[in-house]
């Protein structure tokens, strides 16, 4: 499974055109996450907003393995999920 998360003052949108690419490519389901008004969220809440994504596909699809596409923010965002 894949999660894109979007950049600062962006939102899932921004990844439309690459998520249909992966999603034509085949290369597995993809997922987005919306972090909401980036003035009122910082890295760690985006991150455990992020987790808590990871967690709810984990229940859903039986899945442990994520591949995680950030842009700009997202890649911070999803660097600190993978080093707590």
């Amino acid at each position: 499974d894949i999660i894109y998360a979007h950049g600062w003052g962006s939102n899932v949108l921004s990844g439309l055109i690459l998520m249909c690419y992966l999603r034509i490519a085949g290369v597995g389901r993809v997922h987005s996450i919306n972090f909401g008004l980036p003035l009122m969220n910082n890295n760690d809440k985006y991150a455990q907003k992020l987790r808590r994504k990871m967690l709810k596909i984990k229940e859903k699809t039986g899945r442990n393995n994520f591949v995680l596409v950030g842009h700009s923010m997202g890649g911070v965002v999803a660097h600190r999920v993978l080093n707590k």
